[in-house]
């Protein structure tokens, strides 16, 4: 049987590529949503095996660690658009237990997403990054720093 994803991502072109992709890959898009508000209804009434969810802010996070909590053997990844999860205000640690976490740009590898798909099932895998950066332009910020910027973007976009 084939692994049953509930896809939850903001764009729908985005949505339609990665369902085409991972059902040509032999798994079963159950259900897709662009908002966490729809995406709590469909993971009451649907049954998946995995969620493979964009995240976009602490919501995004604590939507996956609500539903790990009720389904523990769910599998989780993260599809991330930064590599320094500072600049959302969270750390790897807040993360359910064995979640991939993919770069945005890296899921045109499907196979990086496949395989990080059945990794996040696997029972005693630690949450980690899928095909980590080898440097990170923003590695060598103090957490003052990044604080700081975090203000400076927010503040643009108020």
């Amino acid at each position: 049987m084939a692994d049953r994803i509930l896809l939850i991502f903001k764009s729908s072109f985005e949505t339609k590529v990665i369902t085409n992709s991972l059902t040509f890959n032999g798994f079963a898009v159950t259900s897709e949503s662009s908002d966490l508000t729809r995406a709590t209804q469909l993971a009451t009434t649907t049954k998946f095996d995995a969620l493979v969810i964009e995240l976009t802010d602490r919501k995004s996070l604590d939507f996956a660690n609500n539903i790990r909590s009720i389904a523990n053997g769910l599998g989780i990844v993260f599809i991330a658009p930064i590599y320094d999860l500072r600049l959302f205000g969270i750390s790897i640690e807040e993360f359910p237990i064995g979640s991939q976490i993919i770069y945005k740009p890296d899921i045109s590898n499907f196979e990086l997403l496949i395989d990080a798909i059945r990794d996040s099932k696997e029972i005693g895998v630690k949450t980690q990054w899928v095909n980590p950066p080898k440097t990170n332009t923003t590695d060598e910020l103090t957490d003052i720093q990044v604080e700081t910027l975090r203000m400076k973007i927010g503040r643009a976009h108020v």
